[in-house]
């Protein structure tokens, strides 16, 4: 297989993966992921896998192991291009956690450093109304 398919069917995993969650159905969500990180093991590095999986934790109610997937991203890949999101949804497990200060900062953070970004903007809306 090529790259330029590689990419493709990558963006494919990404979309129905998105799209799964985002209906609520979490186990063909799950189902998805797995089967995407069979066919692509290295994904895990780029950012895109580790998020979704993060975010079908987050959305089972799971979010130390959310938080897990997040900061084990971090570690492998500081320089993900999915740092803001990656940020961004451990605030909320934080939050969720009822660790409000580590939220808090990780709001902040976000703010500050992203300033013009839909991250700034819903790690915001979230700071403003859950402190």
């Amino acid at each position: 297989m090529g790259l330029k398919e590689a990419l493709l069917r990558q963006g494919v995993y990404f979309q129905e993966v998105e799209t799964y969650l985002k209906q609520g159905r979490l186990e063909a969500a799950l189902d998805k992921l797995r089967e995407w990180e069979m066919a692509f093991p290295l994904s895990k590095v780029s950012g895109e896998l580790p998020l979704l999986y993060s975010q079908y934790f987050f959305r089972k109610g799971d979010y130390e192991r959310a938080l897990d997937e997040m900061k084990d991203l971090i570690k492998l890949n500081p320089q993900t291009p999915f740092l803001a999101a990656a940020e961004l949804l451990m605030a909320k497990a934080y939050f969720h956690l009822g660790k409000k200060e580590e939220a808090g900062s990780l709001y902040r953070k976000i703010m500050k450093e992203y300033p013009d970004s839909s991250f700034s903007r819903e790690a915001r809306r979230a700071y403003i109304s859950q402190f």
